[in-house]
This record gives C-alpha cells, sequence and structure tokens, in this order.
C-alpha cells in the first residue's frame, strides 16, 4: 500500500530529515539513502516529489489554494 503526503518544500524536507534518524535506527540503509537524499534535493528545488519506501512526498507551493485568482 502507498501512501501520498503534499506540504510545502521546507515541510516536507524537514519530515525527511526526522526520518531520516528512524531508518537509521531500524537498520533501512534504503530508505536512510532515499529520506536523506530525497530532503536535500527538495532542499535545492531540484525535484518536486520524492519516494521513500511507500511512501511519495510532493511538493505543493500553498497549502491554502483558495485564495488563487
Amino acid at each position: 500500500m502507498s501512501m501520498k503526503k503534499q506540504g510545502t518544500r521546507e515541510e516536507l524536507a524537514a519530515e525527511l530529515r526526522n526520518d531520516v534518524g528512524y531508518w537509521g535506527m531500524i537498520g533501512n540503509d534504503k530508505n536512510l539513502t532515499a529520506a536523506s537524499e530525497g530532503a536535500s534535493a527538495l532542499e535545492n528545488g531540484v525535484v518536486n516529489s520524492v519516494t521513500v519506501g511507500h511512501t511519495t512526498y510532493v511538493v505543493v507551493e500553498s497549502r491554502d489554494n483558495s485564495s488563487e485568482a
């Protein structure tokens, strides 16, 4: 089962940085690397989405799209 999380670039990068510790603690080097590299790619504006394990993190420019004209 896959999951999708949306947020600002900063929110998602921060969440991925927090997850790095978790992946290291349980010994999942593949997801540890994916989370670390994904956070860096989001922070640098290289990508707008990253997948770590079964979760895809997707950047949305604004949390409130109702203000768009």
